[in-house]
């Protein structure tokens, strides 16, 4: 269920308003960062005794990734690239839990980091081969040293919205270098609201970043919501999904909840999981961007140019996608 291209607010002003996607950065706790260091640990959810909805839409995204790649066995011979893989890289874990092998594994972080014990005996054991890429920023990373070549799957899951817009934009063309031609992607991201998480740099709406990705030539095959408060939900859903959720409210609580309708109302949710193709769409096939507009400056061409758009110091400071 896609948000069908609209033109820009009227009400954006100067350049912002002649442009088709708007990289503005949101209130920051510290507005002199660059990249944001956040780690996210399903482990210590569980030591707390309480899952919260941005775990379980973790748990669901990864499996979502694992649900594809069991299809047609599309696992085996695949080199998987995960940015933002994390300290516990449990993408791979789940893949290698589920009995998946034949898989190279390629995880990119921009923290120091270590191969978890589990995927470290399986790579000995010739069952997944494993490259961790510790202290990495994915936006300048070398194609030369992925140890086992192209990708023909990237996974990003929360990582878009922990650095500067020019950054996001830089990897997302640097992707391109990264993959083989028609690679898959799952990429995910919080759709801005109102309100950002304090340790968020930059988030966006889906209008926002579904231009962006079409921009940097991606082709979009999917979209879904992966968590949404019910308040938000209730106003679009069907009669019929109403009741259910009524129903399905007797046993399970609103964490439970959000998670379990999302995905069929995008629009609506506080979170999307985009599902992308390494491959420029046509005209016809886009969806949010309109390329009769003027664009940002490339950042691929003039950093500088882009930062003093975009940044911290640009024109365009401090607004917010609404």
């Amino acid at each position: 269920m896609f948000t069908p291209r609209v033109p820009p607010d009227p009400t954006w002003g100067g350049l912002m308003k002649a442009a088709p996607f708007s990289f503005r950065t949101q209130h920051m706790a510290n507005p002199n960062r660059l990249l944001d260091k956040t780690h996210l640990s399903i482990d210590q959810a569980e030591a707390r005794g309480f899952i919260h909805r941005d775990y379980i839409a973790h748990c669901f995204r990864w499996s979502h990734v694992v649900k594809f790649l069991m299809q047609g066995h599309r696992y085996d011979g695949a080199h998987i690239i995960d940015i933002g893989c994390g300290k516990d890289q449990p993408l791979p874990r789940l893949l290698y839990a589920n009995r998946m092998t034949g898989f190279d594994y390629s995880g990119i972080d921009i923290n120091w980091l270590t191969p978890e014990p589990s995927l470290v005996t399986a790579h000995r054991n010739n069952k997944i081969r494993v490259a961790i890429h510790e202290n990495c920023d994915a936006s300048l990373l070398d194609p030369a040293k992925l140890r086992w070549g192209l990708g023909n799957i990237l996974v990003c899951f929360e990582v878009l919205e922990h650095m500067q817009p020019f950054i996001m934009h830089r990897m997302l063309r640097h992707w391109h270098a990264l993959l083989e031609p028609d690679a898959t992607l799952f990429v995910s991201t919080p759709v801005y609201n109102g309100s950002a998480a304090a340790n968020h740099i930059n988030e966006m709406g889906r209008i926002t970043l579904g231009s962006a990705f079409e921009h940097a030539g991606f082709s979009i095959t999917g979209c879904y919501g992966t968590f949404a408060s019910q308040r938000d939900l209730w106003p679009v859903m069907s009669q019929s999904d109403r009741n259910l959720m009524e129903e399905l409210g007797e046993y399970y609580d609103s964490n439970v909840l959000s998670t379990i309708f999302a995905p069929k109302y995008p629009e609506a949710s506080r979170n999307n999981l985009w599902v992308l193709r390494n491959k420029v769409p046509a005209v016809s096939e886009l969806l949010f961007y309109d390329p009769g507009m003027p664009c940002p400056p490339d950042p691929c061409q003039n950093l500088d140019i882009m930062d003093a758009f975009w940044g911290e110091t640009g024109p365009h400071k401090g607004d917010f996608d609404g």
